[in-house]
């Protein structure tokens, strides 16, 4: 594997949240205090946390990670001009609704 470098923290291409964790907090929210606070107790909430997270990872360009607020890859590929917009795409398109149907308790 060749040098890799930090293209950016996950604030710069989901611009609403600093962590995939923040985005499904804040999708939740809305539900109300009670369920929220079961979500976490049961363990729902990081499940969807980290399903969130997975699907973000299997969406990105190849050779991107997401490691916790940090998005690194191959350094080779910092001069590819679309790599922003690929990256903006691949977190936008995760379908976090479909998500947290799924770790859905009640």
């Amino acid at each position: 594997m060749g040098a890799r470098t930090v293209y950016g923290y996950f604030s710069d291409f989901e611009f609403s949240a600093n962590t995939p964790a923040d985005v499904v907090a804040s999708y939740i929210n809305g539900a109300g205090t009670d369920w929220c606070e079961r979500a976490v107790a049961n363990g729902a909430f990081q499940n969807m946390v980290d399903d969130y997270t997975a699907e973000i990872q299997a969406a990105l360009p190849e050779g991107v990670l997401l490691s916790g607020s940090e998005l690194t890859g191959p350094y080779s590929s910092c001069n590819d001009p679309d790599l922003k917009e690929k990256i903006i795409i691949a977190i936008t398109e995760v379908d976090l609704e479909e998500i947290v149907k799924r770790h859905d308790f009640e």
